[in-house]
C-alpha cells in the first residue's frame, strides 16, 4: 500500500467519553482500504450518516436521491442569501446522507469528499435527531461532532480528499469513544 503515515497530530481529548482523536496525512491506497473496510464494520445498532462540507453542484444531492440503500435528509447552500442567485453557477452545497445499507458508504463517501471535506458518523440511534437539527441550522462544525460524542462508542471518521495542505492530497480526522467497536477503531489504527 505505499507509505501510509507523513504526519500525526495528536490532540488531546476534549470531551470525556473520546478515546482516541488525530489528524494525518494518508495516501489514496488506504483512504480506500479504510472506506471499505468501514463498510464491513458498521454495528447494527448504530445510527451512520455521510456529511458532505459544501463545495458540490446541487444535482450532486439530486443525483443521490436515486442511490439504494441512502436517504439524503437534507442539502443547501453555503452561499448567503443575497447571493442566492449565483448558486446556480456556483458549487455551494452541503448536505446530509443518512446510510441505510453499510455496503453504499465507500461509493457515497468517496463522492463527497471528491470537491470537499466530507464526515462518516457512526453514534446511538437516540442522538440522531438532534445531530439532524444541528447540521440543518449550520451549527455542524463542533456542535455535531460534540452531539456524536455524547455515545461513549461513537466514531468520526473526516476527509478531504483534495487537500491543497497534505502533500498526498488526502488529510483525515478521526475520533472515537472509549467503548467504540473495536471493529472500527481498529481499522484506523496503523498496524
Amino acid at each position: 500500500m505505499g507509505e501510509i503515515l507523513l504526519k500525526t497530530i495528536e490532540r488531546v481529548p476534549r470531551h470525556k467519553n473520546t478515546l482516541r482523536e488525530y489528524t494525518r496525512e494518508i495516501q489514496e491506497e488506504r483512504y480506500q482500504y479504510i472506506l471499505e473496510r468501514i463498510s464491513e464494520s458498521v454495528p447494527a445498532d448504530k445510527a451512520l450518516y455521510i456529511f458532505g462540507m459544501g463545495k458540490h453542484p446541487r444535482s450532486t444531492y439530486i443525483n443521490l436521491k436515486n442511490t439504494s440503500g441512502i436517504e439524503v435528509l437534507w442539502y443547501g447552500s453555503l452561499l448567503p442569501s443575497y447571493l442566492s442567485p449565483l448558486r446556480i453557477f456556483v458549487a455551494s452545497y452541503e448536505g446530509i446522507v443518512r446510510v441505510l445499507d453499510p455496503t453504499c458508504v465507500k461509493d457515497v463517501f468517496a463522492r463527497l469528499s471528491t470537491l470537499s471535506m466530507a464526515g462518516l458518523y457512526c453514534f446511538d440511534k437516540q442522538l440522531e435527531n438532534s445531530f439532524i437539527q444541528t447540521i440543518k441550522s449550520k451549527k455542524y462544525s463542533n456542535y455535531a461532532d460534540e452531539i456524536v460524542k455524547e455515545d461513549i462508542g461513537y466514531f468520526i471518521y473526516q476527509v478531504d480528499a483534495d487537500s491543497l495542505e497534505a502533500s498526498t492530497g488526502i488529510f483525515e480526522i478521526v475520533s472515537y469513544g472509549k467503548d467504540c467497536a473495536k471493529e472500527l477503531s481498529g481499522i484506523v489504527e496503523l498496524a
